[in-house]
């Protein structure tokens, strides 16, 4: 079942103001009257609290008020399978189906142009074989970019694939990590000059964690492919509140304005060192900042702890 407009994947759980917003942006878009979309709906967990249960529910409720697109399919799962298993299940299954998809998960709000750029991307790119994926989001910034520019690192904040792409996608984080070492390319791995990307693939070898975009960027490592950017966002994340599972409070990330017109055109495929740079010193800033704020804590901690312990204390 192949059409001209990609299908869309949502990815949902126990979110259900998250998940009403990303809705609401999404039924914005422009094409989103001629679009298919799939909800994958996570269970409950085994030892899951009535208000988890409750949340889980009430996000059910949201997703089936309107009719978001065109056609709306929801499969929900009677088990808790976690993010990754959800995630790399939903897309193997559309994507077979469809050859395409946009995939965004509960807390992506995008602009009323994301459904457009991703599209013009996924045919402009179709049979590109080299270029493997199409992110809608970009860091903020406030130099002059192209329009579209290549960096390799494909973020997982609203984004598209095609089928000849995730075919390389390997879950096999152990064989993942032995391949980039055995090939050298660990530095390539961490592009935003921090070992960000290489811990997290080290921490799904040894288990800690399970997630799945870092062994997807890892596979497109390894075919050597391109990630498209759009020189402004056009997605803001609003998980940054502790709702999460990975991510806790952070403003960094924030995307106030975002693009509603992004102009596909053939450009260079090679990255771009402008916007290698732009996002290297947003990292560099973001882990000043997080070791600035930790200091600043441990500081306000012992300080409470003097004036506890010795309340004439004025230093």
């Amino acid at each position: 079942m192949k059409s001209d407009l990609a299908p869309i994947i949502l990815f949902v759980y126990n979110r259900p103001w998250h998940t009403e917003k990303t809705l609401e942006a999404l039924m914005a878009n422009k094409l989103s009257n001629e679009s298919v979309l799939y909800i994958y709906a996570d269970g409950p967990k085994l030892n899951a609290s009535f208000d988890d249960v409750n949340q889980i529910n009430k996000v059910r409720e949201i997703i089936k008020q309107e009719k978001w697109c065109k056609e709306v399919t929801i499969m929900e799962r009677k088990e808790n399978i976690g993010l990754a298993q959800n995630i790399i299940t939903g897309v193997t299954e559309i994507i077979k189906k469809h050859g395409n998809a946009i995939v965004l998960e509960d807390d992506i709000v995008t602009s009323a142009g994301f459904l457009k750029y991703m599209n013009d991307s996924l045919a402009f790119y179709k049979n590109n074989e080299k270029v493997m994926h199409i992110s809608g989001y970009m860091y903020p910034h406030k130099e002059q970019l192209p329009e579209t520019f290549f960096f390799n690192v494909p973020l997982c904040w609203g984004w598209a694939t095609w089928e000849r792409a995730w075919n390389s996608f390997n879950p096999d984080a152990k064989y993942l990590w032995d391949e980039i070492h055995r090939k050298n390319i660990v530095l390539k791995l961490d592009k935003f000059g921090s070992k960000f990307l290489s811990s997290q693939l080290a921490h799904n070898v040894s288990g800690a964690i399970n997630t799945w975009f870092i062994k997807w960027h890892a596979s497109v490592l390894l075919k050597e492919g391109f990630t498209l950017y759009p020189s402004i966002s056009l997605v803001d994340n609003i998980g940054f509140d502790r709702s999460g599972v990975h991510n806790g409070e952070n403003k960094n990330f924030k995307n106030i304005l975002l693009s509603n017109t992004i102009e596909i055109e053939n450009i260079q495929l090679t990255e771009d060192s402008n916007a290698e740079t732009i996002i290297k010193n947003f990292y560099k800033n973001y882990v000043n900042k997080k070791k600035y704020s930790f200091k600043n804590d441990v500081r306000t901690i012992l300080k409470k702890i003097i004036l506890t312990l010795f309340p004439g204390y004025k230093k």
